[in-house]
């Protein structure tokens, strides 16, 4: 934030060491921000010209975010086999066939170790861009056994299995994970609805009680147990007063509101959802899930007024996205 701060007021940001920039830059990575990013290239090759790590950062930035291949593919030729990091980025750039892909992700993998949290976020998001899923759960152990972190190799397979739908591998590596990380809630709340996907209630119900008690004011894995203890029919009521609580000591939580209007529909209290959704919509008149809600459940003419302001709130940009949005009713 401080350097998002000095870029808004116009200061340039010479007074960050190499490894501020670094974590900045990773940070940025996770949450989207592609404006800070750029700015810590930029600083990073103004600043540091000589920092490797920047220099990667700069190379996978340009290929994966500009789409600037020639220039990625510059950088990386002048660090050919010093890391697994340039000879994932090279590999991804060639884009080669599965057989010789597979050959070139084992060799990598064979030669280097100690691949860092970097290294292991763009080995896993390269072979699912190439399509190595197989691989990459294949070769699971191995790939571990090459991490400094390894439950940062753990997390970004979990989040490729949710991707997949391959619930009972999730599962698994989850599983693993929770055990490495017993005291991450995140990681457990993770398990939870993987748990749910695969239609194993129990387990996710037991999963996020371990989640909360380690952090028992989240809201969302509150929001988590009340769904899991509606769909197993076993205390709806209390799923729906956790829900009310939750919004209690936070009105505006979205998901709490959503959850809690879905909950009253399904009971047949239409008019119950119905009063949730449009008192939220008054201070959110952008939220697409609760128009989705209001239009599914709703009184067509009287809603009618809240589809406008949503249309006027410009949220949807395209032609082609209010037609797909519009199909999805049609379909149902």
């Amino acid at each position: 934030m401080k350097f998002r701060a000095d870029l808004v007021s116009g200061h340039i940001a010479s007074g960050y060491d190499e490894n501020d920039l670094i974590e900045i830059y990773d940070y940025a990575n996770d949450i989207y921000d592609e404006y800070v990013q750029m700015e810590v290239i930029l600083s990073g090759a103004r600043i540091y010209p000589e920092s490797e790590e920047l220099a990667q950062r700069r190379a996978f930035f340009l290929y994966t975010t500009l789409s600037m291949t020639e220039g990625a593919v510059n950088i990386a030729l002048n660090h050919k086999g010093e890391t697994a990091l340039w000879e994932i980025l090279l590999l991804l750039v060639k884009h080669p066939p599965m057989e010789e892909s597979i050959k070139e992700m084992n060799s990598i993998v064979d030669t280097f170790t100690d691949f860092d949290d970097e290294t292991i976020i763009q080995l896993v998001d390269a072979c699912v861009e190439l399509e190595l899923y197989d691989w990459l759960k294949e070769n699971r152990e191995l790939i571990k056994k090459r991490c400094l972190y390894p439950d940062t190799f753990l997390y970004e397979l979990s989040q490729v299995a949710d991707g997949k739908r391959d619930y009972e591998f999730g599962i698994s590596v989850l599983e693993e994970l929770t055990m490495l990380e017993p005291f991450n809630s995140v990681y457990w709340h993770m398990l939870s609805q993987q748990y749910v996907n695969n239609d194993d209630y129990n387990n996710a119900l037991q999963a996020i009680d371990y989640a909360l008690a380690i952090d028992p004011k989240s809201t969302n894995m509150l929001v988590t147990k009340a769904q899991i203890l509606y769909d197993m029919n076993q205390d709806r009521e209390k799923a729906r007063s956790m829900m009310r609580e939750v919004l209690l000591e936070d009105p505006d939580n979205a998901l709490a509101n959503h959850t809690l209007a879905a909950m009253l529909a399904l009971d047949g209290n239409t008019e119950g959802a119905l009063a949730i959704i449009r008192n939220y919509l008054k201070e959110h008149p952008g939220d697409k899930e609760a128009i989705d809600h209001l239009l599914t459940i709703g009184n067509r003419e009287v809603d009618n007024e809240e589809l406008n302001r949503y249309f006027k709130s410009g949220a949807l940009s395209t032609e082609q996205e209010w037609v797909a949005w519009a199909d999805t009713f049609y379909q149902r």
